[in-house]
C-alpha cells in the first residue's frame, strides 16, 4: 500500500509542478503531455492503493469477528474488493487506444467521466459496507459500552474516506462544465490525495487498539466473547 501511495503522490506532485492550477491557454503541448502521463500513472496507483488497503482491513475484520458466517462474509468482501481493484487497474491501464493509452485528448478513449463516477460511487458503497460489518457485530456482542464505542470509532474513522470521495465526485463533475481542466482539476486531485492518505491511516488504526491487539495475539478469543454473551444472558433468566 505504501508503495502505491508513494507512487501516486510522486505522480500528482509532477502534475502540480508542471500543470495543475494553470489555465489551459498558458499550458504548452509538452506540459500537457506531462500532465496526461502523470495523471495516467496516478490513477492506477490510486485505485491500487484504495483496493489493497480495503482488502487489508477486510482480512483484519475476518480475524477479529466472532462466528463463521461473519468471517466468511468478511472474506468474500475481501475477495470482491481485490477483484474490484484488479479490474479497476486494468481498465485504467488501457483507457485509450494503444500505443498512447495515456493520451485522452485524441477522443479514442473510454467514457472517462462515467468511469471516474463508477470508481467514486463504488468506493463510497464499499467503504460504507466495510464500516457497517464490524459495527453491527460488535454492538451486538460486546458487553462493555466504552469498549464498544472505542472499537466502533476505529472503523468509523473510515467515514473520512467516504466524505473525501464524495466531495471529489461532486467537484469533478462540476469542473467538467468548464473547458479549463488543468486549472479546475486541482481541487478534485486534492480530495483524492486526502482520501488516499486516510485509507492507509485508517487501515493501520485498528492495530493500535488494545482490545483488537488482544484478539490478534490470541489472548482473547472472538468465539469466547459470543459464548460469554450467551452464558450471561442465560443466567439472567
Amino acid at each position: 500500500m505504501q508503495l502505491f501511495s508513494v507512487g501516486q503522490t510522486i505522480s500528482v506532485s509532477i502534475e502540480a509542478v508542471h500543470v495543475l492550477g494553470q489555465h489551459s491557454q498558458t499550458v504548452t503541448p509538452s506540459q500537457m503531455k506531462i500532465f496526461q502521463k502523470a495523471e495516467y500513472v496516478s490513477c492506477m496507483f490510486y485505485i491500487a492503493n484504495l483496493g489493497f488497503a480495503r482488502t487489508s482491513v477486510c482480512l483484519l475484520i475476518r480475524k477479529i469477528l466472532p462466528g463463521r458466517v461473519q468471517q466468511c462474509t468478511a472474506l468474500c468482501f475481501a475477495i470482491f474488493s481485490l477483484l474490484w481493484c484488479i479490474s479497476g487497474v486494468l481498465v485504467t491501464a488501457f483507457p485509450c487506444h494503444l500505443p498512447r493509452p495515456w493520451d485522452f485528448s485524441l477522443n479514442k478513449c473510454i467514457d472517462l467521466k462515467s468511469f471516474v463516477n463508477y470508481v467514486a460511487v463504488s468506493n463510497i458503497i464499499m467503504e460504507t459496507i466495510l464500516i457497517s460489518l464490524p459495527l453491527c457485530v460488535w454492538n451486538l456482542r460486546l458487553q462493555n459500552t466504552g469498549r464498544t464505542l472505542s472499537v466502533s470509532m476505529v472503523f468509523i474513522a473510515r467515514l473520512g474516506i467516504v466524505i473525501c470521495v464524495l466531495c471529489q465526485l461532486v467537484i469533478f463533475n462540476h469542473s467538467l462544465s468548464y473547458y479549463d481542466l488543468t486549472y479546475s482539476y486541482w481541487l478534485p486531485t486534492l480530495f483524492l490525495q486526502i482520501a488516499q492518505n486516510l485509507s492507509i491511516i485508517t487501515a493501520c488504526l485498528p492495530y493500535f487498539h488494545p482490545f483488537i491487539l488482544s484478539l490478534l495475539s490470541g489472548a482473547t478469543k472472538p468465539d469466547d466473547l459470543v459464548f460469554n454473551h450467551r452464558f450471561k444472558s442465560a443466567n439472567r433468566f
